[in-house]
């Protein structure tokens, strides 16, 4: 069976060496086995946050109290998940496990969710919601486990996902208008930018960034009341289809 050396340059066919052989003849390169990657995929099973690495669980909470798992981000050996995990107090307590220890991003006393995570460098970035004394959600940005408000508290509002690209801060997410809608947003290093108009419901899930272009994911509610699946590229919304309850979640973008 043909096999080229993996080494640029080299078109040497080490298919045809022993399966032993170390080295190309060709090139004196080592001949290094293709690495399998590693794959992390972060969820709950029955109430229990689970982390998998290659199809093997690891559990991350106990099982006594209801618990959620939103996202996960690998930088080096380090492996972070964010969500949340109910309390004796019955509220919610937003969550940041690194290799399986757990961090609470709120005291407790009130509701709060963590909905994503990115790390840049040495810094980490956790996006989700807090409840108010008011009982209304303000979107949050945890930066280093430090709570910074993204909106003022009045209406309820969540931020759903972040990207760090070039030391600015990119987020998702959406905040209730008066008529009662939400109203699609990116916060750019905390400044907001409007996405929609407010005239129908909308829900920005998904932020990347590639080539100083911002692109997001998401679905907004049209006038037959059904929710319509739309990507957003630098605030320009595109519609993916035309309604049939249709919603999109996640965006990457790659350049061939």
């Amino acid at each position: 069976m043909s096999k080229i050396c993996p080494t640029p340059g080299c078109d040497f066919d080490i298919g045809s060496l022993p399966p032993d052989a170390k080295y190309c003849p060709e090139c004196g390169n080592e001949i290094a086995p293709p690495k399998e990657p590693d794959v992390y995929v972060a969820g709950s099973e029955r109430d229990i946050v689970k982390l998998w690495k290659n199809g093997v669980a690891q559990n991350l909470t106990n099982g006594q109290n209801d618990a959620v798992a939103c996202s996960v981000f690998v930088s080096g050996n380090d492996v972070y998940v964010v969500g949340y995990e109910e309390n004796s107090q019955e509220n919610y307590v937003a969550t940041l496990w690194k290799n399986g220890v757990a961090k609470h991003l709120s005291n407790g006393r009130t509701n709060a969710m963590a909905n994503s995570v990115y790390v840049s460098g040495n810094d980490v970035y956790v996006t989700g919601k807090k409840e108010n004394s008011q009982g209304e959600f303000v979107a949050t940005l945890w930066k280093n486990g430090v709570a910074q408000n993204l909106t003022d508290g009045e209406r309820n509002a969540f931020a759903l996902s972040v990207y760090v690209s070039s030391n600015d801060v990119y987020i998702a997410g959406s905040e209730t208008n008066s008529q009662g809608n939400n109203v699609a947003k990116l916060w750019k290093n905390g400044v907001a930018q409007n996405l929609s108009d407010g005239s129908n419901s909308t829900y920005p899930h998904s932020v990347c960034v590639s080539s100083n272009n911002v692109y997001i994911a998401g679905y907004e509610l049209n006038l037959q009341i059904e929710w319509v699946a739309m990507l957003w590229k630098n605030g320009v919304a595109q519609n993916l289809t035309d309604g049939n309850n249709s919603m999109a979640h996640s965006v990457f973008v790659k350049y061939p």
